[in-house]
C-alpha cells in the first residue's frame, strides 16, 4: 500500500484528492487546519495531522515515512498582509520540499496556478516555457510565482517534482466561487462583462484530481 500525504487536505482540492487516493487503497495522510473536516475524514479512515506547514519541525516530522506527496496547501485569499502570503505560499513550500529532499520521498506533486501569467491583458496559447508576469498585482499572484522558484531549486538538488497549474476550480463543495457568485446574484446581479463574451479559465473538481493521479503514476 502506497503512503501518500496530501497538504491543505481539509481545503476543496486536497479533501477531494485524499478521498479519491484513499477509495484506489492508497495509505493517506492529510495535513490542514479545519479540525471539523479532519475529523470527517478521520472516521473514513484518512489519517489527520493538524500541522502548519510553516513549522519546519513538524513538516519535517510528518513527511517521515511518505513516499509521494501532493502540495495544494496555499493562502489564496483575495485580500490579506503581503508577509502572510509569503510564509504559507514561499516558506511553507520551502520547508516542504527541504522535508522531502530530507527523507527522499519518491515525487513531490506541486499544485501551482495559471494566475502566474497574469498581467492584465488578453493571454491565449500561453505555453509553459512563455515568460511569467513581470510585475504581479497581488501578493498570491507573487508568492506562487516565487514558490515555483522554490521548486525548481528543488529539483536541481535531486527532487522528483511535478508542477501542474489549474486556475479556478470548481464543482461540487466549492466554499469559493459559487457562494461568491450567488452572493452577488442575490444582491446587486452577475455583471456581464463584454456583454457576456469575456473567456475566463476555469478546471473542474474532478479534472484537477485526475490530472494529479496522472502525475503520481507518470513515469
Amino acid at each position: 500500500m502506497k503512503k501518500v500525504l496530501v497538504t491543505g487536505g481539509t481545503g476543496f482540492l486536497g479533501q477531494k484528492l485524499a478521498l479519491r487516493l484513499h477509495s484506489l487503497g492508497q495509505d493517506v495522510t492529510v495535513l490542514g487546519r479545519n479540525l471539523i473536516i479532519g475529523d470527517r475524514l478521520q472516521q473514513l479512515g484518512i489519517k489527520f495531522l493538524p500541522v502548519d506547514i510553516t513549522n519546519s519541525d513538524t513538516i519535517l516530522s510528518a513527511i517521515s515515512e511518505q513516499e509521494d506527496v501532493f502540495h495544494c496547501a496555499a493562502l489564496s485569499s483575495p485580500w490579506g498582509r503581503d508577509q502572510d502570503f509569503y510564509l504559507t505560499n514561499v516558506i511553507g513550500t520551502r520547508n516542504i520540499i527541504q522535508s522531502c529532499l530530507k527523507h527522499r520521498i519518491r515525487r513531490l506533486i506541486y499544485v501551482s496556478t495559471s494566475a502566474v501569467y497574469f498581467n492584465l491583458s488578453h493571454r491565449f496559447n500561453i505555453k509553459e516555457t512563455d515568460n511569467l508576469a513581470p510585475y504581479p498585482i497581488h501578493p498570491y499572484i507573487k508568492t506562487k510565482q516565487l514558490a515555483e522558484q522554490e521548486i525548481n531549486r528543488g529539483f536541481q538538488q535531486g527532487l522528483p517534482v511535478i508542477s501542474i497549474r489549474p486556475r479556478g476550480i470548481f464543482g461540487p463543495g466549492d466554499t469559493v466561487i459559487f457562494p461568491r457568485l450567488l452572493k452577488v446574484s442575490e444582491t446587486t446581479g452577475i455583471p456581464l462583462i463584454n456583454r457576456g463574451k469575456a473567456i475566463i479559465d476555469m478546471t473542474y473538481i474532478d479534472n484537477v484530481v485526475d490530472a494529479l493521479l496522472l502525475c503520481q503514476t507518470a513515469p
